[in-house]
């Protein structure tokens, strides 16, 4: 048996203890070797640094590839969030490698994903048979969108019927916006309510970008009547830059285990 494969036995079996300490260090004089170790070495990732980057992650990385059903929770002040995060990493079984979660959608077993910003996390299944989704009262993205930190997530049917995400500002919070803004319609001049535009803290996502123009068409209608200088569309943010989602990778004996190495973790790619 050769090293690579010897490596790659003992990943499968997660017995990577039982090589010897000079086999680590062959291991660094090895380009194959180093890959596959590192990839071992990963762990599961699942605080994210920022409001945008965890409704990132959810929108772009996860419902993207099929997670629809969720639970949205928050942690107490009491409670220690990364002691909840191994015990529900631990509970649902989280904590395994990219092959195993895909022999595990070829037995039509769900894939299920923690993720957590502070004391708010959401915990997101695929399709099929898990013990999260038999124990959880899961909701459909699909049916009910995911509200939190002021955003809305949904879902939208596409053209050939696949599923693509769609981020916008929750009704509530945009009518508070609206309402804010909308009061200073015909006190400010245009370029106050432009900077005021400019400082809505929400992500450029395509639908918070039409709710934005839709605010801009609407206080130009009144500054209109009254004879008043229009307000630029230009003040809208047209361009989202994806954001890191998780912080430098760790070694294992933190929070978390997963290999995130996949298409479905920590990959930016636009979206709506």
């Amino acid at each position: 048996m050769s090293n690579c494969q010897m490596v790659w036995f003992c990943i499968q079996l997660g017995c990577t203890r039982v090589l010897s300490p000079g086999f680590w260090e062959l291991c660094h004089n090895n380009p194959t070797l180093k890959l596959i170790l590192a990839e071992q070495a990963a762990v599961y990732l699942c605080e994210a640094k920022s409001v945008e980057a965890f409704i990132q992650q959810v929108a772009v990385s996860y419902l993207l590839h099929g997670y629809f059903f969720y639970v949205l929770g928050h942690i107490p002040a009491q409670k220690d969030p990364q002691a909840t995060d191994g015990k529900l990493i631990s509970r649902y079984g989280l904590d395994i490698s990219k092959w195993a979660r895909a022999r595990a959608k070829k037995k039509g077993k769900a894939s299920v994903q923690y993720l957590r910003y502070r004391r708010t996390f959401v915990l997101l299944a695929t399709l099929g048979q898990h013990e999260f989704l038999s124990l959880e009262p899961t909701k459909d993205i699909r049916m009910e969108p995911l509200r939190c930190f002021g955003y809305e997530i949904s879902a939208y049917q596409g053209k050939y019927g696949k599923w693509h995400p769609s981020v916008s500002i929750a009704p509530r919070t945009w009518r508070e916006i609206c309402c804010s803004i909308g009061k200073k319609a015909l006190q400010f001049d245009a370029s106050a309510l432009e900077s005021c535009i400019r400082k809505v803290p929400f992500a450029p996502f395509a639908p918070v970008r039409g709710q934005l123009y839709s605010l801009v068409r609407a206080l130009n209608r009144r500054r209109k009547r009254a004879a008043l200088a229009l307000v630029s569309p230009r003040c809208v943010r047209r361009k989202r830059k994806p954001v890191r989602v998780f912080e430098a990778l760790q070694r294992k004996g933190g929070c978390n285990g997963d290999r995130h190495s996949s298409s479905e973790n920590n990959t930016p790619t636009p979206g709506r």
